[in-house]
């Protein structure tokens, strides 16, 4: 008997101590769980997708087997004739740039270089840019039959907008548009937007300038393209690898939207594991203060008991 109210009045002494050790444990755990667990959680849901841009058109040399499956080496024994071109106006000297590489196929004299000049000039294929960068061109448009059927692309595909090309709301514009309620932060929201579309236009032809370089006839080689004696069909041809070009945008930009889709749906998925951490973290604190309440109302009983103890004694 002696023993069991020694082992009792042991407990009674040291149970508040053992109380508060293991609630010190128990606290500090589950703050630490808390505080990582609402860190994390605020993290992930505020997760935003990674949106990458800026698609690539074709390397010359990866869609040059598409057009000429076999090199042909033909001889040109004409002489060209150097002519002098009055300049009317003044292009993009990246359009000059294009149209200076493909006037070099059609130099020889079995496809007319006159048409050539006669029935392209650089005006015609600014036009035809804009037409292309703007998503109002379809793949085969200007190629027709010489498109290759085993392209990655079908004739048809509408390639897609790079750039609006619209002018910049600038001088007496800005009154204007003030004046039909346009605030401040939409002029210059939309003009950022024109800037950017010119940035991706420039950077659409810096890529075509250098592939139609790339196609370029090297040293004393004749280009592959005076093969073919139709004017008609050589221009064909040479729209056709143009339109492989714009085929390796397309699935350029088809590979960045994919990437771009996973990220937003790995985004949203983080956001939806970081909402239901931050439940988590409010349910572990409500099991904290429940864990107090529990552990006051212990306590406050022993301290009742022991001092009903002592008036009796």
């Amino acid at each position: 008997m002696n023993i069991v109210k020694k082992l009792f009045g042991f407990v009674e002494d040291y149970l508040s101590i053992v109380m508060r050790v293991v609630l010190t444990f128990a606290v500090s755990i589950i703050l630490i769980y808390t505080l990582v667990t609402a860190v994390s959680g605020y993290m992930m849901s505020n997760k935003q997708p990674t949106v990458k841009t800026g698609a690539n058109g074709a390397n010359y040399s990866s869609i040059e087997e598409l057009i000429f499956p076999k090199q042909v080496s033909v001889q040109d024994d004409e002489e060209e004739d150097e002519e002098e071109e009055e300049v009317e106006r003044v292009y993009d000297p990246k359009i000059e740039a294009i149209y200076e590489s493909m006037s070099l196929h059609f130099k020889d004299g079995r496809a007319n270089r006159d048409q050539f000049k006669e029935n392209f000039k650089p005006e015609n294929l600014e036009a035809i840019m804009l037409t292309i960068v703007k998503g109002e061109y379809s793949l085969g448009g200007l190629s027709r039959s010489a498109f290759p059927r085993n392209a990655k692309c079908s004739s048809g595909d509408r390639f897609p907008e790079i750039a609006a090309m619209r002018e910049p709301i600038e001088g007496d514009q800005v009154n204007l548009a003030l004046a039909m309620g346009i605030t401040e932060e939409d002029i210059d929201a939309l003009n950022d937007s024109i800037r950017q579309d010119e940035r991706e236009y420039q950077r659409f032809l810096s890529q075509l300038a250098d592939f139609w370089e790339d196609a370029e006839p090297r040293g004393s080689l004749p280009s592959q393209y005076e093969s073919i004696t139709s004017y008609r069909q050589r221009e064909a041809t040479v729209w056709a690898t143009n339109d492989l070009f714009l085929c390796g945008w397309i699935k350029s930009q088809d590979a960045l939207d994919a990437e771009n889709a996973q990220s937003e749906a790995d985004a949203k998925s983080a956001n939806n594991e970081g909402d239901r951490k931050l439940m988590t973290v409010g349910a572990s604190l409500v099991a904290v203060f429940t864990f107090f309440a529990a552990f006051a109302l212990v306590l406050l009983s022993i301290i009742l008991v022991r001092i009903e103890g002592h008036l009796r004694k």
